[in-house]
């Protein structure tokens, strides 16, 4: 049973509940769901997630970071235009934090927008051509090693250096999955990874970037590892007892259940029949960790107490 003042060890799923800021917070450790009202993110659209931030936009052009659980918000120029995926390097109120998005203009032309906290406008980069078709899959870039890293159909990867403002389809490594395939990027242990679904099927494969070779091989366990991801952000912790070795969707099994998707790299098996499943359209893994909450008695409506 989950206690009055507690706090939280995985990440949570947030959801916009409804255009009236009434958020709805899922537990998959102690399948429990939470509410809240925040009224800063009434009319939102979730992007991101970092570090407790949400990377959040309304239908006037305006784009911000916004932490529900402290209600902090920081703001972004407006203006960014058409984006496929949007991510940051680092929390909004680190001095080096970078905004990145990234969209086609056709397989062989990609534009990039980027910003920092403070800035007055979005710095756009329209002209980077390639020599080999890429195409950005619903998969928000991933922050690693100094790069923003984009997931393209069956695993091909783009790499923008925001420093150099470089963008480069890399020769390696090459597609290894169907490009029906529904793929998710994460940083797990140091190392890349890359979770593909076959939803006609089910089957789940799990790939980790063979940096020496350039190639993506096939791994058969995540050891203490478990990865919570989506379209909107990925994630990955050391596991604690009875989520270790597992995969975690953005997912519900049904509208009124309290039972997570996920998959078990050991067993091969898990609560994932996507079908069964229902996916929310304004949601998103986030990390409450460092806060300290309560509920009150009937358990389910959330108040921040406090961080430790």
């Amino acid at each position: 049973m989950t206690p009055a003042f507690w706090s939280p060890s995985t990440p949570w799923l947030i959801f916009n509940h409804n255009l009236e800021g009434v958020c709805k917070f899922f537990d998959p450790l102690n399948r429990k769901n939470y509410v809240s009202e925040i009224p800063g993110l009434s009319g939102t659209v979730f992007h991101h997630s970092k570090g407790g931030w949400l990377l959040v936009s309304r239908n006037d052009d305006s784009v911000f970071f916004f932490n529900p659980f402290t209600q902090e918000q920081i703001d972004l120029p407006n203006s960014i235009g058409v984006f496929w995926g949007i991510s940051f390097s680092s929390p909004p109120t680190s001095p080096d934090c970078v905004v990145f998005a990234v969209h086609n203009i056709n397989p062989y032309h990609i534009s990039i927008k980027t910003c920092c906290p403070g800035d007055m406008s979005w710095k756009n980069y329209s002209d980077y051509e390639t020599t080999v078709p890429f195409v950005v899959v619903h998969n928000n870039p991933v922050f690693y090693e100094g790069l923003f890293h984009c997931l393209g159909l069956g695993g091909r990867l783009g790499v923008f250096n925001h420093r150099e403002n470089t963008w480069n389809v890399l020769d390696k490594p090459e597609a290894v999955q169907n490009e029906t395939c529904d793929c998710f990027l994460t940083e797990s242990g140091g190392e890349l990874v890359m979770v593909s679904v076959d939803h006609l099927g089910d089957p789940i494969n799990t790939f980790l970037l063979d940096q020496s070779k350039m190639v993506w091989v096939e791994v058969k366990s995540l050891g203490e590892q478990t990865l919570f991801v989506g379209h909107e952000a990925s994630l990955s912790m050391k596991a604690i007892r009875g989520m270790e070795n597992k995969i975690y969707f953005s997912r519900i099994r049904g509208s009124c259940s309290n039972e997570p998707v996920f998959y078990s790299m050991e067993t091969k098996n898990g609560r994932v029949e996507f079908w069964k499943s229902k996916v929310y359209s304004n949601c998103t893994w986030i990390e409450p960790n460092g806060y300290v909450f309560e509920s009150n008695q009937n358990n389910n409506e959330l108040r921040l107490i406090g961080s430790r």
